[in-house]
């Protein structure tokens, strides 16, 4: 089943980014593991907004044909970055993979989503 919406990437995974990343620079997901990508945020070698925004265009790009996601929860994933973005700035001991976008299975319950 096709997501019923189409695919908004909310404008706040654009603002505040560089020129290449509010252009849409590549992000090599096909190559990118979950602790590398981690590291590279870290590092600020690539912004949670970045990943983030690459990881909802790859779902829009193929999700018709592979229909991975029942329901994609953008306004979710904008206000994980923007929180994610503040736990960056604020520094000390921050999760292993802050800022690295994850799908959960539709057979799990999720509040206020589709399953």
């Amino acid at each position: 089943m096709p997501l019923r919406d189409p695919v908004l990437i909310p404008p706040i995974l654009s603002h505040d980014l560089p020129a290449a990343e509010a252009g849409g620079a590549e992000v090599p997901l096909d190559s990118l593991t979950a602790l590398g990508a981690a590291g590279a945020v870290r590092r600020g070698e690539l912004s949670v907004a970045a990943l983030v925004g690459a990881s909802l265009r790859r779902i829009a790009e193929r999700n018709d044909r592979i229909n991975a996601i029942v329901t994609l929860d953008t306004a979710g994933a904008a206000l994980a970055v923007d929180a994610a973005r503040r736990r960056l700035a604020e520094g000390g001991v921050l999760p292993p993979l802050l800022g690295v976008p994850v799908s959960i299975k539709d057979a799990f319950a999720t509040a206020g989503l589709r399953t």
